[in-house]
Formats: structure tokens, sequence, C-alpha cells
């Protein structure tokens, strides 16, 4: 009997080791066939250097995983710099990749003298229940939000690597909770509305459980916390399809945050600067508190919530209309461009 109760509990505590977040799929880094000359790609560095020169905060984002084993930490690092990233966004999507290779990379940034942010959003660190009923009762739920942001900061006290790590940012998106979202987990107990353009009990419902969250969140001493939110929910607000979730909201629920981030996804460049004005022009908001997140379209044609580019040129000349555009207000504190697999693939592009 003792053997049988041995081991159902070593049993129970593999599983348990089990219950995590699922890693999205690692996207292939992929380059032009046929490259340009290393001197215009010099030449197109020192574009995108004027386009975002003045800023406080000169940010590139990516997910570090789509790059382990297709280049080494430092010469990543060398080539956010090159380009006169400040501070690189590193995006997670399970707490399985805060691994050697993620340290790695935080350390190569940290010593090419610049700041680094690990970045995690709200759908997809869900308490996810896992097995049969026995199971589900029996095991933890993969950890959310909150707990990876402990995580991280176990982390940042006992890994040398992680200890070049700035800070923390909590991408609030509770719009992907619907159904049509496989990620979304079947627990959940409300699910977002994108067809009304009333008010929605249930997408109420998420913000608030988006803002309750937040105000959970945690950092260490010396680092920063940064709330990164969609500017859909601004919106809404002031159309009445949302009661709350404009950054004043979210600032009164979290005031432990230092910086949010304004998703202001877009094709054209003056709808970005138009709509990170609205929300940095509230009352709670900062001087260089509010940061641009720019999302540029993999390709050509227009993509929806994606910056639309034709080729190199029409690209810094948009991001370099936005900089000029939103300097104008004392909370901009700078942008964040990504994916740097994109600009990467048109840094070298025909």
């Amino acid at each position: 009997m003792k053997n049988i109760f041995a081991i159902l509990f070593a049993t129970t505590c593999i599983l348990a080791g089990c219950s995590h977040n699922p890693a999205s799929p690692v996207v292939p880094v992929v380059l032009p066939v046929d490259p340009v000359d290393e001197v215009l790609v010099s030449s197109r560095r020192e574009q995108f250097r004027k386009a975002t020169a003045g800023m406080a905060v000169r940010g590139i984002w990516f997910r570090p995983a789509n790059f382990q084993n297709k280049m080494p930490a430092e010469q990543l690092a060398n080539e956010l710099r090159s380009l006169g990233c400040t501070r690189a966004y590193l995006c997670i999507t399970s707490e399985t990749e805060l691994d050697d290779w993620l340290g790695e990379v935080a350390k190569a940034i940290g010593n090419a003298g610049m700041q680094c942010d690990v970045v995690a959003d709200l759908h997809g660190f869900q308490h996810r229940k896992r097995g049969n009923q026995f199971l589900t009762w029996l095991l933890p739920a993969s950890p959310d939000l909150v707990d990876l942001a402990q995580l991280l900061m176990e982390k940042e006290k006992n890994d040398e690597n992680y200890a070049a790590i700035n800070g923390f940012t909590a991408v609030m998106n509770p719009h992907l909770f619907n159904r049509a979202n496989g990620n979304t987990s079947a627990d959940v107990l409300y699910t977002w509305n994108d067809n009304t353009k009333q008010r929605s009990y249930e997408n109420d419902a998420l913000i608030k459980y988006a803002m309750s969250v937040a105000s959970k969140l945690q950092k260490n001493d010396g680092t920063r916390l940064t709330l990164a939110i969609h500017n859909r929910f601004y919106q809404m607000v002031k159309a009445g399809a949302l009661e709350v979730g404009t950054a004043d909201d979210f600032i009164e629920a979290c005031p432990q945050a230092d910086q949010f981030i304004v998703m202001a996804e877009a094709n054209k460049p003056g709808e970005i600067a138009s709509r990170f004005a609205k929300e940095s022009r509230l009352p709670k908001t900062g001087e260089k508190s509010v940061i641009v997140m720019i999302r540029l379209a993999e390709h050509t044609s227009v993509s929806a919530g994606r910056l639309r580019r034709r080729d190199w040129n029409d690209m810094t000349r948009a991001i370099s209309h936005n900089a000029k555009m939103c300097c104008k207000n004392p909370a901009f504190g700078g942008i964040t461009i990504g994916p740097y697999a994109t600009i990467r693939a048109m840094l070298m592009e025909k």
C-alpha cells in the first residue's frame, strides 16, 4: 500500500510540473534571398536612428525564442544598438520561456548599454486547469500574469543574467477572451463581444478583471512596471460601449505602474498619432509616461491593425512623422516598434 501511495505521489508531482501555459510555436526568422549590400544597410540604420532621435525611449520589441539557435545573443544586441535602440521589449508566451536563452539575451542587451523589459499578456497567462476531474482538483493551475511577475522577480534576484532585466510590461488584452480564439480557456466565465455598439455586461466584466489583475502586479525595487493598453478601450468608453477602460482608469487601478504603452494599432501614421493624443491628454497621465507601440505590417499590403509600408524609406518616414506629432505632447515618452524580425527583413530587402 505504501508503494502505491508513493507511486501516486510521484506521478502527481510529475504532472504538476507539466501544468504550465503552452508556448506559441516558434516563428522562423526569414531574410531576403538576395539582400542588399552592407553600405545600403548602414545607410538605412542611420535613417532609422534619425527617425527615432530625441525620444526618451526608442524601443524595439520581439520574441527572443524566435531567434534562439539563429544567432548569438551578443549579435542580436549589437544589431538592436545599431538602430539606436535604447530599450528592448522581450516578449514571452509561456513561463517556460524564462529560460537560460532569455537570460543570455537580457545580459547581452545590458552589456550593450540598453535596457530591457520582459513582456507578457493577460490572455496568454490564464489559470488553466488540465486533465480529468480528479487531476483538475488535485493539480495546480498554470500561472497567471500575477504569478508570472512573481516568478520573474525571483529570477531577477537569483540569476545573474536576469539581474540585467529592468522591468516587466503587462499587456492588458481582455478583448482576446472570445470563443473564436482557440487559446481561450474553457473555464473562462465571460467572453468578449466585438459585435455590439452598446454596453455589454461581459465586456465590462472582462475589463474590470484586467484592472483587478493589474492592481495585484508587483515589481522588485529599482525595476519598472509598465501596463500596455489597447487604444480601442478608450474609443469604446467614449462611445458608451464600455463603462471603464481608459489609461486613467488603469492608472487608478494600478498606481504602482511607472509607465503606460498605448497599443495604437492602425494602418496610417496619422491615425497612430491621433489615438495617442487622446489617451495622453487624460488628467492622470504624467510627463513622459506614455509610450506608443507600433506594429509593422509583415508585407506591403494593408494588414488590419498594422502600420502599412511600401519599403524602408516609407516606413522610416511614417515613424518620423509619428514622432514629430507625438513629441508635441508632454506625456509622450517614446515609441516601441516591432516585431524586430520584420524590421530586420526590411532592412535587407531590395
